[in-house]
């Protein structure tokens, strides 16, 4: 019988462990574009961030990649790679070999699987792992990117056409619940992008903007408390991450204008990629180290020059082909504008916003960004030390239980986020009690 009860008691352990690793937390990350580091303690009446950081982690801030731009940042977020090695090197490029321009969504361009076909982000890596992922409004869900595409896909959408955005989005995260709780699917991500918009338009420190996060935030609040009015609190890991900060680019207080104009002969210009903090330069054929003279030396303030193969190792990124022969950013308080020459300038429009991003995160405060999560997973009312934008992938692999692929993050930035033994799920009390029964029907064959 002392023989029996050991047995029974170790496989009662066994069936624990296995039944730990086989359980699969599902997991909400929302992307909020565009929330500058400080937003959650600068604005007051937040209830749904700051009931987030009370019941899970946040990080003091997150340094995001260069440039600090949008899509070179969403992919690190699902790769954990720099931006030299999942090839946006920009939010909008110019591929060489193709001739072709990457034009962001809702161009069709953005929509060509060659731009996103360099790294394999975390969607195409779930389903490779038979989890089902549904991607909502965030750009690439559309692409089939080495061979795959999610379970489900809802375009990009911009905020500017989209009357019913907030309604849409409290619809859509409803619906999650509701898959989460058939076991329809494992991976869910949301992108929502007004925070950015408004931040854009009428300056990080605007009224419109603080009324965008205002909302995000109620939508996070109402969240949380459908999760908990399901029960779901132990099954459902919630991870708000962003690409980047915002900074006030408004003339009225002093941005200073960058125009290369004024020292090049635009001739020896094919192509201007992008504008504001930072762009790529295509010298027309054989007129690279002259164009690059003429930047160099033309005494423009505030201007970085770089020719590819000098750019530093800390911008990880010069090692990719889309990154043009010469590269310029612009310091704090400066601001890049398109060429006259509308055919040469891409994107046609060089519109100066009162609030921008793509600065160095280095020089630039204001560049970095948040990260917030809940969940049985992770702790409760912890707050990590900064982190990196390619730290993010390496914890969200773990969330799933799958495999990361090589990256460029680091475990230990976030490994102390975690629950201690939150692998193990334990049997419930029929569970141990049919287990029981069917090992002593067993022994009594024996």
């Amino acid at each position: 019988m002392i023989r029996f009860c050991s047995f029974t008691l170790c496989v009662i352990l066994a069936v624990a462990h296995c039944s730990s690793a086989k359980s699969q937390q599902k997991l909400l990350l929302i992307l909020v574009d565009g929330c500058r580091w400080n937003y959650v303690d600068e604005q007051e009446n937040l209830l749904g961030f700051r009931r987030i950081a009370e019941h899970g982690v946040r990080a003091e801030f997150v340094t995001p990649i260069y440039p600090s731009n949008s899509y070179p940042n969403w992919y690190t977020i699902v790769t954990g790679l720099y931006a030299e090695n999942h090839g946006f090197v920009e939010n909008y490029l110019y591929d060489p070999v193709r001739k072709d321009f990457f034009l962001m969504a809702p161009d069709q361009s953005a929509s060509e699987t060659h731009w996103w076909n360099q790294a394999e982000p975390l969607w195409i890596t779930a389903k490779k792992s038979n989890l089902r992922s549904a991607l909502y409004w965030w750009d690439g869900c559309q692409v089939e990117i080495r061979g795959e595409k999610p379970n489900e896909c809802i375009q990009y959408k911009s905020p500017e056409e989209w009357d019913s955005l907030d309604k849409d989005v409290m619809k859509k995260l409803n619906e999650t619940l509701d898959k989460f709780e058939r076991d329809e699917i494992d991976l869910v991500q949301l992108y929502y992008e007004a925070v950015d918009a408004n931040g854009h338009s009428y300056g990080p420190d605007s009224d419109k903007r603080k009324e965008a996060f205002a909302r995000i935030d109620r939508m996070l609040d109402l969240l949380q408390t459908e999760i908990e009015e399901r029960d779901m609190t132990d099954k459902i890991n919630l991870v708000i991450v962003s690409d980047h900060g915002m900074t006030s680019t408004d003339p009225k207080n002093g941005l200073k204008v960058i125009n290369i104009s004024t020292a090049i002969n635009p001739k020896d210009l094919k192509y201007m990629i992008y504008y504001g903090a930072s762009c790529m330069i295509v010298p027309t054929e054989e007129k690279e180290d002259k164009l690059y003279e003429d930047l160099s030396k033309g005494n423009i303030t505030g201007l970085q020059v770089y020719k590819k193969e000098d750019l530093p190792e800390k911008y990880h990124i010069k090692g990719n082909s889309l990154t043009t022969p010469i590269v310029l950013m612009a310091d704090p308080g400066y601001y890049i504008i398109g060429l006259e020459d509308k055919n040469r300038s891409i994107p046609i429009s060089s519109k100066i916003y009162l609030g921008s991003h793509g600065y160095d995160p280095d020089k630039t405060k204001d560049m970095r960004t948040i990260f917030f999560a809940r969940g049985p997973a992770l702790k409760k009312g912890y707050k990590s030390g900064p982190i990196h934008m390619v730290d993010h992938y390496n914890l969200l692999c773990h969330l799933l239980n799958i495999k990361p692929l090589p990256n460029n993050g680091s475990w230990e930035n976030v490994k102390s986020m975690l629950n201690e033994g939150r692998n193990y799920y334990p049997l419930t009390f029929f569970q141990i009690l049919a287990l029981i029964s069917a090992l002593m029907f067993f022994n009594n064959l024996w």
